[in-house]
């Protein structure tokens, strides 16, 4: 890899474009299988330490297990009142069943 970097005299720098896309394109053509397959490594290095993280470190702490049992105890508040009209509701609709069927006439037969 040849670099062609020419000063002048008010000492800027004068880069040829094309060579240098020519010598990055080259080196991307040398390396890119091998940075694909350095990523994906890195990649599955870090979920692999996740994954262990949550499998084997899954304890919990004394503050973090009582403040968990503080939201789990909740009482269930019975209301009594609600449930007896409910109550009341099925066995009226229940006693309303047990009644023998009567056909209703039929409006559309000539008797």
């Amino acid at each position: 890899m040849k670099f062609d970097f020419k000063f002048n005299s008010k000492s800027t720098l004068n880069i040829d474009i094309k060579h240098v896309a020519e010598v990055a394109s080259r080196t991307w053509q040398k390396m890119h299988v091998l940075l694909f397959f350095v990523g994906l490594f890195i990649f599955i290095a870090i979920g692999g330490y996740i994954w262990k993280q949550n499998i084997y470190s899954g304890e919990w702490s004394n503050e973090k297990k009582q403040e968990y049992i503080n939201t789990q105890n909740k009482e269930v508040i019975f209301k009594e009142d609600d449930f007896q009209k409910v109550f009341d509701d099925i066995s009226s609709r229940k006693e309303e069943n047990s009644k023998e069927y009567q056909p209703i006439k039929d409006i559309f037969k000539p008797y």
